[in-house]
């Protein structure tokens, strides 16, 4: 990686991990720094805000800052660990690591046909019909769309009769 370094007020060195996150890696007295193939960054102007969380540096001693709660005023602080600074500073955010979960679409049952229920290959299940109350049923492993990683278990009433198909979401 090649770093063009111009000598003019502080700025931020960033290194480039295998995944492409820019993590800071050093300060320096310097106004802006080249990577090939990558966008010049000007002091002042920082980066996008969808950036993803980066490490925090301590400014005094260049270890690394932890997240930490400050029970007393009920807010998220980063700290220094070292034995021979104390440097704490306030998080930008409230959270450190934000999981969101988001339900897409459910499964089209309209696609699976009832005469699944027939095929002695398929896993079979007890689970009761919510319609005719008849104890047996098929078990059918889907995913929700091309992008989920949330399996969907599908079940065919094996009733002849009934032939209802619902799956593990369902209330």
């Amino acid at each position: 990686m090649l770093l063009h370094v111009h000598a003019k007020p502080r700025v931020t060195i960033y290194t480039i991990t295998a995944k492409a996150f820019l993590i800071p890696a050093i300060t320096l007295h310097a106004v802006c720094f080249q990577v090939p193939r990558a966008v010049r960054c000007e002091a002042g102007r920082g980066f996008p805000p969808e950036r993803p969380k980066t490490m925090k540096f301590c400014p005094n001693c260049n270890f690394i800052l932890y997240p930490k709660e400050d029970k007393d005023e009920r807010k998220l602080v980063y700290y220094c660990r070292s034995p021979r600074c104390d440097h704490e500073e306030d998080a930008p955010d409230p959270y450190v690591f934000r999981n969101q979960v988001i339900k897409t679409r459910t499964v089209n049952l309209d696609h699976v046909l009832s005469a699944v229920a027939n095929d002695p290959t398929l896993q079979r299940s007890t689970a009761d019909c919510p319609l005719c109350h008849y104890h047996e049923a098929v078990l059918i492993q889907s995913t929700q769309n091309v992008k989920s990683n949330k399996l969907t278990l599908i079940f065919v009433c094996c009733n002849p009769n009934c032939g209802h198909k619902w799956t593990d979401d369902d209330p």
